[in-house]
């Protein structure tokens, strides 16, 4: 059986300080057919700077100008490429083997949406 891609999309607004931490706990994730697309929904100078400094890192950089959340993930979803969506916002931290995990129940035809504890 072959793995299924897992399309991580991340949004962020003005959060500089934690998306660096974000896209280390996105790298640290077991399961390793990914693909990592990141959109900045508007954000201030300093975090498209630190997102330049990323952009060799992740598979997609997508910038906009700030239409919300709701927005952002339309678009990011909207350029995924694997067959599940993983949202994760640039401030939420899961465990490493989260993503397998998530992955797991969809072995099971029936299951259409997975969710943390």
């Amino acid at each position: 059986m072959s793995l299924n891609k897992v399309s991580i999309f991340c949004s962020t607004f003005n959060r500089k300080s934690q998306i660096l931490y974000t896209l280390g706990r996105l790298k640290e994730q077991t399961y390793q057919n990914i693909e990592i697309i990141v959109v900045d929904d508007g954000s201030e100078w300093r975090t498209k700077e630190v997102l330049q400094n990323i952009k060799p890192q992740i598979d997609k950089l997508i910038t906009q100008k700030n239409k919300g959340q709701s927005f952002a993930r339309n678009i990011g979803i909207k350029e995924a490429s694997g067959e599940i969506i993983l949202l994760w916002d640039s401030d939420d931290y899961f465990d490493n083997s989260f993503t397998s995990k998530a992955v797991a129940f969809f072995k099971d035809e029936n299951v259409k949406i997975v969710s943390c504890y």
